[in-house]
């Protein structure tokens, strides 16, 4: 989402509020993508073919509307490649890249196996047939959506879950099925994990009852479900990744928030949960006390 120091995830709310009063021809979504291509470890010659990835991907990414939700919202995205190798396979030019693919706050993707094929000057479109490029864009790309639209409403993010996972077994069944099994496990990883996805839009109700309904009281029944389904998954696996990557990206703006309870046992709660961070926790606990 759009996010910076300045915001919490709370906005995401207003702006769903807001928009009951905007028509709907004046709705709009975006998706901003912000590409780089690092090939250092390729010849000259090879470097050069690659120049205008980063831009071809910025164009394919950011002139197409990915969504058709009634939300106007920009959705800032950020892809990085690391070109590793080329090899050659009959008429076709292999690259080899590693990949980090993030929304720039609670979502962190890296993919440690991409292979693709890219001809220098041949436009990338949406075609809707499997493309080793495209395909590999459209499949995070909506993982990303997914993540957010389950933050702004509980599992709307479920129709860009699917459309990712149908985009997985294309590419399972494609001449170049490499990686795409686990892009498929980590789908369903992401999406088995209801309790996390509840979890989202309860935090959500949360921060927005807080601060732009300034009910407190009405606010913190959905914090307690939110801690509640936060116990409930790491009763079943304290290690669970996406859980705990989002927990501490919103570490800070969850501290701060629940601090105006000056209740500590709030604080104790959450150092059960995520005790890693227990030092960030005692610092409220320190606070109220003092």
């Amino acid at each position: 989402m759009n996010y910076n120091a300045m915001y919490s995830s709370y906005l995401i709310k207003l702006i769903f509020v807001a928009l009951l009063w905007v028509p709907e021809s004046a709705r709009s979504q975006s998706v901003v993508c912000e590409a780089s291509v690092e090939a250092l470890r390729l010849t000259p010659q090879e470097q050069q073919d690659l120049k205008n990835l980063a831009r071809d991907i910025e164009s394919y990414i950011n002139e197409f509307e990915y969504t058709d939700e009634g939300y106007d919202l920009t959705f800032e995205f950020k892809i990085q490649i690391f070109i590793e190798s080329v090899s050659v396979a009959g008429s076709e030019k292999l690259f080899h890249a590693k990949t980090a693919i993030t929304n720039n706050y609670d979502q962190r993707y890296f993919d440690k196996r991409w292979t693709f094929v890219y001809t220098p000057n041949e436009p990338l479109y949406h075609s809707g047939v499997f493309h080793t490029i495209t395909s590999f864009l459209d499949f995070y790309v909506n993982l990303l959506l997914g993540g957010d639209f389950d933050l702004i409403e509980p599992l709307t993010g479920s129709k860009y879950y699917n459309t990712a996972r149908e985009i997985a077994a294309r590419g399972k069944t494609s001449l170049h099925p490499q990686g795409w099994r686990n892009r498929e496990i980590r789908i369903d990883d992401l999406t088995s994990n209801w309790r996390l996805r509840e979890a989202k839009g309860k935090y959500s109700d949360f921060l927005y009852l807080l601060y732009d309904e300034k009910k407190p009281m009405e606010a913190r029944p959905k914090l307690m479900k939110f801690m509640k389904l936060y116990k409930d998954i790491f009763d079943l696996n304290s290690l669970d990744k996406y859980s705990m990557e989002f927990l501490n990206a919103h570490l800070d703006e969850l501290n701060a928030a629940i601090y105006g309870y000056r209740d500590e046992s709030l604080f104790r709660e959450m150092m059960l949960l995520n005790p890693t961070n227990e030092k960030k926790y005692q610092v409220y606990i320190d606070k109220i006390n003092n």
